[in-house]
C-alpha cells in the first residue's frame, strides 16, 4: 500500500488513486479525459487523483501537458 504525502494511505479495495495507477502501469500516455472515461468518472475527479498522485511522488510526468506521459515510480 501506498501512501500519500498528505500521510494518508491509499486504499486498496479500489480507490480511485489505485485504479488510475493500475491504468497508467497499462498505458500512460492516456489523457486524464481518455482514463475518466475508461472509469467512468469525471475529468475533474481524474485530474485531482493525478495531481495528488504527482504531489505524493507516485507518478511522474514527462513531455509537455498535451503529448506527454506518466510513470508510476
Amino acid at each position: 500500500m501506498k501512501e500519500l504525502a498528505s500521510g494518508r494511505a491509499l486504499n486498496s479495495e479500489q480507490s480511485t488513486e489505485d485504479r488510475v495507477i493500475a491504468l497508467i502501469e497499462e498505458n500512460g500516455s492516456l489523457s486524464a479525459a481518455k482514463i475518466a472515461e475508461r472509469l467512468g468518472l469525471s475529468t475533474r475527479q481524474i485530474q485531482r487523483a493525478l495531481r495528488q498522485l504527482k504531489d505524493a511522488g507516485v507518478i511522474e510526468h514527462h513531455g509537455a501537458n498535451r503529448n506527454g506521459y506518466h510513470e508510476v515510480k
